[in-house]
């Protein structure tokens, strides 16, 4: 299977070195390299990817009218968020707007394909660092004792999974889900 990936950056070294690392491996093909979204789109109209890796520095803020443009994005194309670990107000924003998955920049090589070949398989990936930092934003805020399978649906909740997302994921009914989250 070749998958067809988009790399997407308002910084041309980043893009590079992306695409450096997308084309020594066999079975991934750049198909267009982009500094924005909407240069992508009017690539895509023609010739879509299976994959968009989003590799914009995300700043100190998201501002509303990005985040709908984002969502339109991952509406029409899986789109893979590389990062860099102190954005992650943004990443865990960008990630309930519908990102299929996360790499952080610090991740290795081998994660971060393996985290294109499971976004372009229809899974949603998530660097373990950024759970780790979900986690610890959720933490404060809990007040009571969760079992660790409550703890396991409540990440996944916030990662912006639905009900029926989270059952298909731990593998066990939506009623389960839902009776952990009461």
């Amino acid at each position: 299977m070749n998958i067809k990936v988009y790399v997407v950056s308002d910084n041309l070294i980043l893009r590079r070195g992306i695409r450096s690392v997308l084309d020594s491996e066999a079975g991934i093909s750049v198909a267009g390299e982009f500094d924005s979204l909407p240069a992508a789109r009017q690539a895509g109209d023609r010739d879509p990817p299976e994959v968009v890796v989003y590799g914009k520095r995300l700043g100190a803020a998201v501002s509303l009218k990005q985040l709908n443009e984002f969502r339109q994005y991952c509406a029409e194309w899986p789109v893979l968020l590389f990062a860099q670990p102190h954005e992650h107000d943004e990443i865990l924003l960008l990630l309930q707007s519908g990102a299929a998955g996360c790499v952080l920049a610090t991740d290795p090589e081998v994660m971060f394909l393996q985290a294109l070949q499971s976004v372009a398989a229809g899974e949603r990936w998530i660097s373990p660092a950024v759970e780790l930092l979900a986690r610890e934003e959720l933490e404060p805020a809990i007040d009571v004792d969760l079992t660790p399978r409550e703890h396991e649906v409540i990440m996944l909740l916030a990662q912006g999974l639905d009900t029926s997302e989270i059952a298909g994921h731990l593998a066990i009914t939506t009623q389960t889900v839902r009776n952990y989250l009461h």
